[in-house]
């Protein structure tokens, strides 16, 4: 049973709050700060979320993204965009957008082909979570072989370059 997204009267607006932004070229990371939660968005998830501003249909989307492809074809596309982004929470107020159901997997295989060979790209995100200050570091235990101080950590490698890590 696939649910669509009502495509005259949805108008997702992107989150913003507690958002850090960093364009790496074809990519785009977003850093969720009090989620701590990175997600990283290729250009047309880029393209999706940055014109989420309340004020732009999905069909509206759709002809600004995806200007080449047909019309159902380009509203699908943002519509598996907006998707992906409400299930990482990186939309404001999604109780407007109903779920776009991704099981439908040989349309979208199609379509994504179908935009592949109209040189655009589906919109994929891959997110993170990122760990703690205390689960980030990584030393070597007291009593572990190691050349410098820095694998330690107690941050002393007693008898470098070939010493011990000690307190």
């Amino acid at each position: 049973m696939a649910r669509r997204i009502e495509l005259d009267s949805a108008c997702p607006k992107a989150k913003t709050d507690d958002l850090l932004v960093e364009d790496f070229g074809k990519e785009v990371l977003l850093y969720d700060t009090r989620k701590d939660r990175a997600h990283s968005l290729n250009e047309s998830a880029y393209a999706i979320w940055k014109q989420c501003d309340g004020k732009h249909s999905i069909a509206d989307l759709a002809h600004d993204i995806y200007k080449t492809l047909p019309r159902s074809e380009a509203e699908t596309l943002i519509q598996l965009g907006l998707e992906r982004l409400r299930r990482r929470g990186l939309l404001e107020d999604a109780s407007g957008l109903k779920a776009f159901d991704l099981s439908r997997r040989q349309l979208l295989r199609k379509l994504v082909i179908g935009a592949a060979a109209a040189g655009l790209a589906a919109p994929t995100i891959a997110s993170m979570v990122a760990p703690t200050p205390a689960n980030a570091f990584s030393g070597l235990p007291n009593g572990t072989p190691c050349s410098s101080n820095s694998q330690c950590q107690s941050g002393f490698c007693a008898g470098a370059p070939m010493g011990m890590c000690a307190a």
